[in-house]
């Protein structure tokens, strides 16, 4: 790929043939991420920057729809928020060129990988986990209705999530039994969307720091969270 993400999401939005401001978030949030699922030599190495862009993007949307007490309309699509238009129109007039990754790929290093301190079945092939699949996978869970919309989500003794508190349980979680299925830092198979953001930060900061690792049983497979530190 020779072209950075912004000139990728400028692409998708030509495509569209609307303005700018009455894009669906949704829409290309799903379409940016299925362009780095039909790309080629897709690694966290060569792509750090697109991972990122696509990681932000399900962080945007999933801050968009989180519950307004003042808006009640449950189809709410909502549209491209302003710092991500203000970016992409300061990006189209002055051709800002590709950003550095040095940082990123400091950062991203060996974060996703098979190797691990856990020994994993020795007849069952695992897999690198892309930062891109751990995004779909989130936008996935994030896109699933509750099934009883009335129901308080229960997590350490109150319906609010926060990052931090994801992250402690999902340490708990770890120290406990040494590696997780991915579906376990959840509360319920159709969590609550302040939960899939703090869940979706949590993950994303404790491999950032070493304290775990993500692999996949072959492709498109479980993902497992492992311990390591």
């Amino acid at each position: 790929m020779t072209e950075g993400p912004i000139n990728v999401l400028w692409t998708l939005i030509d495509s569209y043939k609307v303005d700018i401001f009455e894009i669906s978030l949704s829409r290309i949030t799903s379409d940016f991420i299925q362009f780095l699922r039909t790309s080629q030599s897709l690694s966290i190495e060569l792509s750090s920057e697109f991972a990122v862009m696509a990681a932000h993007l399900v962080y945007l949307k999933s801050k968009a729809l989180l519950p307004d007490p003042g808006f009640e309309e449950e189809d709410y699509d909502p549209p491209l928020p302003k710092e991500l238009v203000d970016k992409l129109l300061e990006h189209k007039k002055f051709q800002i060129a590709g950003r550095k990754l040095a940082e990123i790929d400091r950062l991203t290093a060996g974060m996703f990988t098979r190797e691990t301190n856990q020994v994993l079945e020795e007849e069952e092939s695992w897999l690198d986990v892309s930062l891109v699949d751990l995004i779909s996978a989130f936008n996935s869970i994030l896109e699933k209705e509750s099934s009883n919309e009335e129901e308080v989500p229960m997590f350490e003794g109150h319906g609010q999530f926060s990052v931090e508190d994801k992250m402690e349980y999902l340490q708990r979680l770890l120290d406990e039994k040494g590696e997780i299925h991915f579906a376990d830092i959840f509360s319920s198979a159709t969590p609550d969307k302040k939960e899939v953001v703090a869940g979706f930060l949590a993950v994303l900061e404790t491999v950032k720091i070493r304290i775990c690792k993500v692999v996949q049983h072959k492709v498109f497979g479980e993902i497992k969270i492992i311990r390591v530190a």
